[in-house]
């Protein structure tokens, strides 16, 4: 969501495939080799809990970009989709807090969230160039 989906489909684009939807609220970026996709919602209010869920339906694991967070607990974005999720997808959701302050965000660090997304945590993780 937002201004870091530029640098996640940089990252990603060389082995990109088809786009995952046509929906007017969420966009499915595309399909990578080894399991991973990227999907940018469009709109965040009212939350398009539907159809996000038949996208990530079949995914094992789903890492959640956010640009913001809420101390003690875990980004804006993983916690909606926590709470649409529960108990209607298997996948596990993991919350990654990036660009805080207006740091910029990598395509290294994107390759680091890939990387730790199947690991098990249920706090927000914040990735940052240290």
């Amino acid at each position: 969501m937002g201004s870091v989906i530029g640098t996640i489909k940089d990252t990603l684009s060389p082995l990109s495939s088809s786009p995952l939807s046509s929906s007017p609220l969420i966009k499915g970026v595309g399909g990578i080799k080894g399991g991973v996709g990227v999907l940018k919602i469009k709109c965040f209010r009212p939350f398009p809990a539907d159809e996000i869920l038949k996208i990530l339906k079949p995914a094992k694991y789903i890492a959640v970009i956010d640009k913001s967070i809420s101390l003690g607990h875990i980004g804006c974005l993983a916690s909606d989709l926590k709470a649409v999720a529960q108990n209607k997808i298997k996948a596990k959701i993991q919350s990654f807090i990036v660009g805080l302050g207006g740091r910029d965000v990598t395509g290294e660090m994107i390759k680091k969230i890939i990387k730790l997304a199947n690991k098990k945590s249920d706090k927000a993780q914040f990735i940052g160039k240290a």
